[in-house]
């Protein structure tokens, strides 16, 4: 029986802790053992399988980003006989480096990047911007799986990296967890589920979108599932055109609880896993594009390649999702269930059953058993995580 080794910071609701919290079930019931390192739990950790061994740190698990220190800190948790190892953002990538290289670690190991911009964000502090983007060097391309081709062009682009001999491994979902849904669906309702995060600019443009269609004519109501930064900016913009009757804020979605939120559904706007999961709920689903404000989008989920679920892509001619929407509304009833059905065929190629054996495929084939990280990087990602705090403040004072 192999172990597996996931590491991740926090639980709460998003798409990278559901798509763990998929793969361990998965591999649970595929007679695997796997521990998950966090920094605390959240929603989704009430979720997990109870045969996964959890190692909750807290505030020892900043400590893991320091060489040495894991040996210390993961001692009593017994890791040595590890056979894989999984990251799933550049800290974890990070930290795993370090435990395989203080624990002594012979186990393979692969890093997922499952942001179309994971190694160049401009919210990145100055010590991640230099540092991640050389750790991504010193990685072994084998051992990088990236959820679409438009995320590993960007990160090429950008970064200035080949990455010919990474696979693709998307996001999966998980099949079972939308059989024998109760669909009740109420014409005019649109739902968007995610983050309030900037790069998810539908949040906002679509509440124009709204108020130009009840101008039009249609009894439109919006549900907005989700938390996050731009929470107070969209109720200022609902307030500004007089749509509290018409658009909900609902906060938090429980995991459990997506498919419910979408019963009623009659259309669905939004991109990453939730565009995924719409469409397994027979929900037509227009992707919105990663930072677009310009209310553009490539289309229904069904007419974008596999897998871009929103990644910018200039070989795609954009369309007015304004206009889509209205399209979407003025269907027929035969024509609207026409629609349902060609998402939900789309989508069953991201079904966790078709795509974890590709994933297990693809660990059994690397080569590499560690990253040679040289220690003048790890002295520099030292210094500039001494140095960030300093820059906030003189930041703040600026503003």
């Amino acid at each position: 029986m192999k172990n597996i080794l996931f590491i991740y910071d926090k639980f709460n609701t998003g798409g990278i802790e559901t798509l763990i919290l998929r793969m361990s079930e998965w591999l649970i019931e595929n007679n695997f053992n796997v521990a998950i390192i966090m920094k605390r739990g959240g929603e989704i950790t009430k979720q997990l399988n109870k045969n996964i061994k959890m190692i909750e740190l807290n505030k020892s698990y900043s400590y893991l980003y320091f060489p040495l220190l894991p040996q210390i800190i993961l001692s009593k948790y017994h890791l040595n006989k590890i056979d894989y190892i999984m990251s799933f953002h550049p800290k974890s990538n990070w930290i795993a480096s370090n435990i395989i290289k203080s624990l002594n670690l012979k186990c393979k190991y692969i890093s997922g990047i499952y942001h179309p911009k994971a190694y160049y964000s401009d919210g990145m502090h100055l010590s991640e911007k230099i540092v991640f983007k050389l750790l991504l060097k010193k990685n072994d391309t084998h051992s990088l799986l990236f959820m679409n081709e438009d995320s590993k062009k960007l990160h090429e682009k950008n970064l200035q990296i080949s990455f010919r001999e990474s696979s693709i491994w998307p996001l999966p979902v998980s099949k079972k967890m939308f059989q024998n849904i109760q669909k009740n669906t109420k014409k005019y309702l649109i739902v968007s589920i995610g983050r309030l995060a900037p790069f998810k600019t539908y949040n906002l443009y679509m509440i124009d979108i709204v108020k130009r269609l009840i101008d039009e004519g249609y009894d439109v109501t919006y549900e907005i599932y989700g938390t996050g930064i731009l929470h107070n900016e969209i109720i200022k913009k609902i307030n500004k055109h007089n749509l509290k009757k018409r658009i909900k804020l609902k906060g938090l979605l429980k995991y459990s609880k997506f498919k419910m939120a979408l019963q009623d559904a009659y259309l669905f706007v939004g991109m990453g896993t939730s565009a995924i999961e719409a469409s397994f709920c027979k929900v037509p689903t227009i992707v919105s594009i990663e930072s677009n404000t310009q209310a553009k989008t490539y289309g229904y989920i069904h007419e974008l390649p596999y897998y871009n679920v929103g990644e910018e892509n200039d070989e795609l001619k954009e369309k007015d999702i304004f206009a889509l929407i209205k399209a979407t509304l003025d269907l027929s009833e035969d024509e609207y269930i026409k629609l349902c059905d060609s998402g939900f065929n789309y989508v069953q190629k991201y079904s966790i059953e078709f795509l974890m054996p590709k994933w297990i495929h693809n660990i059994k084939n690397i080569n590499s058993c560690y990253i040679k990280i040289p220690i003048y990087l790890k002295l520099i990602y030292f210094i500039l995580e001494i140095i960030n705090p300093i820059l906030k403040l003189f930041k703040r004072k600026k503003q």
